[in-house]
């Protein structure tokens, strides 16, 4: 389970493909399924700007910000062309 620090960013919406692959990580291992590079390799993250969604009324997607990018090495990103 992630400890969330101090400083951390702790909105909701904050930093939330970490929390979901973390959700789905510890699913996995609670249903004794294997956890591995292969299992992130088929994760797709899928990440929605609710601020730009709202002022543009449509959904806009969102790339993972720099440290994310690191700890969900190797997940797939889905982005609006």
């Amino acid at each position: 389970m992630i400890v969330l620090s101090e400083g951390a960013d702790k909105r909701l919406a904050g930093h939330s493909e970490i929390r979901a692959l973390n959700d789905l990580l510890e699913a996995r291992k609670a249903a004794g399924l294997p956890i591995n590079d292969e299992i992130i390799q088929n994760v797709y993250i899928y990440n929605v700007d609710l601020t730009a969604t709202r002022k543009n009324n449509c959904i806009i997607t969102k790339p993972r910000c720099e440290n994310c990018t690191v700890l969900t090495d190797g997940a797939n990103t889905i982005l609006n062309k």
